[in-house]
C-alpha cells in the first residue's frame, strides 16, 4: 500500500518519529556543549593546580640557589681560604691546602652541589678531593661542547659577582660525586652552573655544579621533571608560539638570579581520553533513544487500538483499513472533530431557542391565568390597559446568616414575607395601582405594572422600598430590580429570565436596594459575579 510522505508526517507515528529525531539532536547538542564545558572546567582547574605546584617548586629552587650563593660567599670569606688563595705565588702546597679546605667545607655545603676553584695563577682546578689539570678537568672529566676550556677562561673577566648558566648535559667521568655512580652507568648528568667572583679583579672564581634534576625530584618528582630553566626568554617565546592545541606553558622570571623557569603542560592525552568517554556516552544515549523510538512506533502501529478506532470513526470512507490504519491523518481528524463541535453548537442553540419559546409560552399563560383585582379578566386587562407598555419589577428575598442552614425555618420566613408583599400589592391595586403579581420559588416576587409615566414608576418603587424596610428584620434583605419599558408579552420570558439570573446572585448589602436594569455599573457594584 502506497503511503505518501505527507500522510506519514501528519500521522501520530510520523510526528512521534520527528519528535524523537528532535530529541536526538537536542541530546547530541547538549552532550557536545556539556562536554566542552566539562573540558574547559577541567582544563582551568588543572592549569590552576599545576600553577600552584609550579610556583611552590620555583620558590624552593630559588631558596636553594640562595643557599648555594651564601655557601660560596661563606667559603670565600674564610680567613684560612683567603690566606692561601690570595698568595702571590700559588704553590702546589697552597693548592693542596685549598683542596683540603674544600674537603672540610663540603660537609657544610647544600645537597647536590660540587664546588671547585678556577685560579689563573695555577694550572690546576681545585676540588674537594684533589686537584686536576685544567684541560683534563674541563675537557675530559667534565666534557661539554659548549662549556669548553676557553669558556671557563673567559669567566675570569666577568664583572658581576654572580652569574648563573642554565642546566646543560655534561659527561661526568669523575668520582667526585659518589652518588652519581649508583644512579646511572652512562655518566651523563645535567648541571646548573653558578659562578661566584668575589670582586672584579679577582684572579679566581668559585664554581658550583648543581644537580638540579635531583633537587626537583626531591621537591616534587611529578612537577620538577617538567621544569626547564633558561636565560633566553626570546627563545622560549618562539618555542611557545609553535605549541599545538592542548599544550600550555607556565613561566616565571627570577629577578634576583636572572633566569627563567617554565613548564609545559600537555593535556592532549587527557582531552583525547575525555573525548572518547564523551563519544561513548553520546552513542549509548542515542542508541537508547533510537530503541525507544522503534518501540514507540511498533506499539503505535501494532498495539494502539484507540488510534485505530479513531480512524474507523472519523475516516470510515476516506481511509482503507489495513496494517497502516494508525497512519491516519491527524489534521483530517481534527477537522472532523471541529465540524462535529460546530454541529453540536448549532443543535444547542436551536434547543435553547425552543426552550425559550416554551418558557415564554408557559410564562404568558401563567400571567393570563392570574386573577386581576375586582374580578377583571386578565385577557381584557392586558389587551386594553397594557397597550402603552408595562414594567416588570422583581423583588428578591435574600437570606442572611444562619437561616440558610435551616431549610424549614427559611421556608416559613419566605412564605411570611411573600404573603405580606401580596397583601401590600392587593391594597395598592385598591388605591389605584394597576398591576398583576405572582411568586416564583418563594424567594422571587414578580410584578407587572402598567406604564403611567416614569415619575410615577419611581414613586411606586420608592414606596415599595420603604414598605420592605419596615417589614424586614436582620434575617433577610431585599433587592428591587426594575426592568426597561416593555411593549408586549412577546419575549417577556427573556426579560424575566435575565432579571431572575441577576437576582439570584448574592447580595452584598443588607439594606433594600433598588437597581435599574440599564444601570450596569451600579449592578456590578451591587452583586458578586
Amino acid at each position: 500500500m502506497k503511503i505518501s510522505l505527507k500522510a506519514i508526517f501528519n500521522s501520530l507515528v510520523g510526528r512521534l518519529f520527528i519528535s524523537h529525531i528532535i530529541v536526538i539532536v537536542i541530546v547530541c547538542i547538549s552532550n557536545f556543549l556539556s562536554n566542552s564545558i566539562i573540558y574547559n572546567i577541567l582544563e582551568e582547574r588543572l592549569i590552576k593546580e599545576n600553577k600552584i605546584e609550579f610556583n611552590n617548586v620555583v620558590k624552593e629552587c630559588e631558596e636553594y640557589i640562595s643557599s648555594i650563593k651564601n655557601y660560596l660567599i661563606y667559603i670565600s670569606m674564610d680567613t684560612e681560604f683567603q690566606k692561601d688563595i690570595t698568595s702571590k705565588n700559588l704553590s702546589d702546597y697552597s693548592v693542596y691546602k685549598l683542596s683540603s679546605f674544600m674537603g672540610k667545607k663540603y660537609i657544610e655545603s647544600p645537597e647536590y652541589v660540587n664546588t671547585w676553584i678556577f685560579h689563573k695563577n695555577t694550572e690546576y682546578v681545585i676540588t674537594k678531593l684533589a686537584s686536576y689539570p685544567k684541560r683534563m678537568f674541563l675537557e675530559k672529566l667534565y666534557n661539554n661542547p659548549t662549556y669548553n676550556y676557553e669558556f671557563w677562561e673567559e669567566q675570569l673577566n666577568i664583572s658581576e659577582p654572580f652569574i648563573i648558566y642554565p642546566p646543560d648535559i655534561y659527561y661526568d667521568n669523575t668520582f667526585i660525586t659518589v652518588q652519581n655512580e649508583s644512579i646511572s652507568n652512562n655518566f651523563y648528568y645535567k648541571y646548573l652552573t653558578i659562578i661566584y667572583k668575589p670582586f672584579n679583579n679577582s684572579p679566581y672564581y668559585l664554581c658550583a655544579f648543581v644537580e638540579i634534576d635531583r633537587l626537583f625530584e626531591k621537591i616534587n618528582s611529578l612537577i620538577g621533571e617538567k621544569i626547564i630553566i633558561t636565560v633566553d626568554k626570546v627563545k622560549q617565546e618562539n618555542i611557545a608560539a609553535s605549541k599545538p592545541e592542548g599544550i600550555y606553558t607556565l613561566e616565571r622570571f627570577s629577578e634576583k638570579n636572572k633566569i627563567y623557569y617554565y613548564m609545559e603542560l600537555d593535556y592532549r592525552n587527557i582531552k583525547h581520553d575525555l573525548s572518547n568517554i564523551n563519544v561513548k556516552s553520546t552513542i549509548i544515549t542515542i542508541t537508547a533513544i533510537i530503541m525507544c523510538l522503534i518501540s514507540s512506533v511498533f506499539f503505535s502501529i501494532k498495539i494502539n487500538a484507540p488510534l485505530k478506532n479513531i480512524g474507523d470513526i472519523f475516516l470510515p470512507r476516506e481511509s482503507k483499513k489495513g496494517a497502516f490504519i494508525s497512519l491516519v491523518d491527524l489534521e483530517t481528524i481534527r477537522k472532523h472533530i471541529y465540524s462535529l463541535v460546530q454541529l453540536n453548537m448549532k443543535y444547542k442553540a436551536e434547543i435553547e431557542n425552543k426552550e425559550r419559546q416554551l418558557q415564554s409560552y408557559l410564562l404568558v399563560e401563567k400571567i393570563r391565568n392570574l386573577n386581576i383585582p375586582d374580578g377583571t379578566d386578565i385577557s381584557s386587562y392586558l389587551k386594553y390597559n397594557f397597550l402603552d407598555g408595562f414594567y416588570i419589577i422583581c423583588i428578591k428575598i435574600h437570606p442572611i446568616g444562619l437561616i440558610n442552614i435551616d431549610p424549614s425555618r427559611k421556608s416559613k420566613i419566605f412564605i411570611n414575607y411573600s404573603t405580606r408583599i401580596g397583601e401590600y400589592f392587593t391594597m395598592k391595586n385598591q388605591s389605584g395601582w394597576k398591576c398583576i403579581y405572582f411568586t416564583e420559588n418563594q424567594e422571587n416576587f414578580v410584578l407587572l405594572l402598567e406604564n403611567n409615566n416614569s415619575k410615577e414608576i419611581k414613586e411606586y418603587v420608592n414606596q415599595m422600598r420603604k414598605y420592605l424596610e419596615q417589614i424586614r428584620n436582620d434575617e433577610v434583605c431585599f433587592t428591587i430590580l426594575v426592568s426597561d419599558l416593555q411593549q408586549s408579552l412577546n419575549g417577556l420570558d427573556m426579560v424575566y429570565n435575565n432579571l431572575l439570573i441577576l437576582l439570584n446572585k448574592r447580595c452584598i448589602g443588607t439594606e433594600t436596594q433598588v437597581i435599574n436594569q440599564n444601570n450596569i455599573s451600579e449592578l456590578k457594584s451591587h452583586y458578586t459575579f
